[in-house]
């Protein structure tokens, strides 16, 4: 009996501990293939209560993927959906697996919110304070259907909410499409390190301009992750935004992925893009073929643009297609700036055609209704990477590219056009004549084709709403770590310092 008695109580005792074990270093999961070497620990947090005052910090690793998105995805899917795909796709982190979190209690989080508010204003407070707060809501929520994760702005060019219709608007409202919490911060890095040591598990990126970019990268003490500041803002996170002109910034410290590109790049820039599709088919309204004009609107709203150094088209050019097909050219040019008269050097020196039809300097709404009336927008090479020109193939306007130089050992290499929109490269007839710098033929035969074969509208499928969102998607689910780990591994194999801390 005693024996018995002895064996029950050391079963209880043995039980007991291995209990008290599995709550103290949490249930292993061996994968199914028996490889006992890839063991994903899962802890408890520890009850914690309410945080000291000031704003308490969230430090786990980042919430969703870890592996790059599946290039094979079905993309005809709608873009959230993908999107969700690809984050339940991921591979977690075994190493960040085991950590053990300390999170704060929903209550807390938002007073720092509110707290964060009063302390730090920002230009777009109400819509800062509303996602926030739906952040908060969704990380404790356990019924939220979509993933707590946050976005910060520390650039104007996204805070330009419901202003004029562009590239900006529409990638913020593909971040809107996608459900996806962001914040406006833009010349205010106080109020995004704020958010980013309240969020920093949310938080994917923080898109910077140049100049915040440069400020961040340099400020060790506070900005950037260091061993002097270890709840910095991590290099892999950090963005910069480039709006036109991919190729006129500096690489960022870890390589040009880590810029984010409205305009297609050429040094390996995260493309985004940016779509007209919702803005340009509400005004104005497309005009059927039969009632335009027959007329080409020259894409130029200074007569300096007409000086060669911006224009590949000599002035003839103009007069002498004016008078052999009768076709007529106008431009929206300002009457008072811009004018070559103001520069001696331009005196006595034939630029403009005399055959140009100026129709004053006109807001650009106004603009589009007169290039909607149009057989053909005419590029002159300046200005570049115009949105006016997607807008006009949205109403059923051609666009002529011209070409100022390519190679000349191989010409139809599209690459290396240098075109006054590269985005249209590849793009041919009857929706864009990409013509040759000083070809005079092929400039009065696009001219006379685009005036006989007129086009519907018309959106690149790369300008779809849905083609920026699925490119929004993928950015937001790469494995932004793990590229920037194989970056540094490479430089340190090479000898190079590894200058940033991961």
């Amino acid at each position: 009996m005693v024996a018995l008695r002895i064996r029950r109580f050391t079963y209880c005792l043995i039980s007991g501990l291995a209990i008290l074990a599995w709550y103290t270093n949490g249930p292993q999961l061996i994968h199914r293939d028996g490889d006992k070497s890839q063991v994903h620990h899962f802890s408890k947090p520890p009850l914690v209560g309410n945080p000291p005052p000031g704003l308490p910090s969230i430090d786990k690793p980042m919430v969703g993927a870890q592996e790059p998105p599946n290039r094979d995805m079905d993309v005809s899917r709608a873009p959230e959906a993908v999107f969700e795909q690809k984050l339940k796709e991921s591979e977690p982190n075994p190493q960040k697996d085991s950590e053990i979190f300390r999170l704060p209690n929903e209550e807390s989080m938002a007073e720092a919110v509110e707290r964060l508010m009063q302390t730090v204003p920002t230009e777009q407070a109400a819509h800062n304070r509303r996602n926030l707060l739906n952040l908060i809501e969704c990380i404790y929520d356990t019924l939220c259907t979509r993933q707590p994760q946050l976005v910060i702005f520390v650039t104007a060019q996204l805070s330009r909410v419901g202003e004029t219709p562009g590239r900006e608007p529409s990638i913020i409202h593909a971040f809107n499409n996608l459900d996806v919490s962001y914040v406006h911060s833009a010349r205010n890095l106080d109020f995004a390190l704020s958010v980013y040591r309240l969020f920093s598990t949310q938080v994917r990126a923080v898109i910077f301009d140049g100049t915040e970019f440069e400020a961040c990268l340099t400020d060790i003490q506070k900005c950037i992750r260091s061993s002097e500041n270890l709840d910095g803002i991590p290099v892999w996170k950090m963005f910069s935004l480039l709006g036109s002109f991919p190729d006129a910034r500096p690489a960022p410290p870890l390589g040009f992925a880590w810029t984010l590109a409205t305009e297609m790049g050429r040094r390996g820039e995260t493309y985004l893009g940016y779509s007209i599709e919702k803005t340009c088919r509400e005004t104005p309204p497309f005009i059927e073929s039969a009632n335009r004009m027959d007329r080409v609107f020259l894409l130029a709203n200074l007569e300096t643009y007409m000086w060669p150094t911006h224009n590949v088209w000599p002035p003839e050019y103009f007069e002498d297609v004016g008078a052999q097909t009768g076709a007529q050219f106008v431009a929206s040019l300002d009457p008072v700036v811009g004018r070559l008269s103001a520069y001696p050097k331009a005196k006595g020196i034939h630029a403009t055609p005399f055959n140009l039809v100026e129709i004053g300097g006109l807001p650009p709404d106004r603009v589009l209704e007169e290039v909607s009336k149009s057989r053909l927008l005419l590029g002159l090479f300046d200005p570049r990477e115009m949105t006016v020109v997607f807008e006009a193939l949205c109403l059923g306007v051609p666009f002529l590219n011209p070409i100022r130089s390519w190679d000349h050992s191989n010409p139809n290499d599209t690459y290396k056009w240098e075109t006054q929109n590269t985005d249209l490269n590849n793009l041919g007839p009857p929706y864009v004549y990409n013509v040759f710098a000083k070809d005079y033929d092929g400039f009065k035969r696009a001219i006379v084709d685009a005036v006989t074969h007129p086009i519907e509208s018309y959106i690149p499928e790369h300008m779809t709403e849905v083609a920026v969102e699925n490119r929004i998607a993928d950015f937001l689910a790469r494995d932004w770590r793990m590229e920037a780990q194989a970056v540094l591994d490479s430089r340190k194999a090479s000898g190079q310092p590894e200058a940033f801390l991961i």
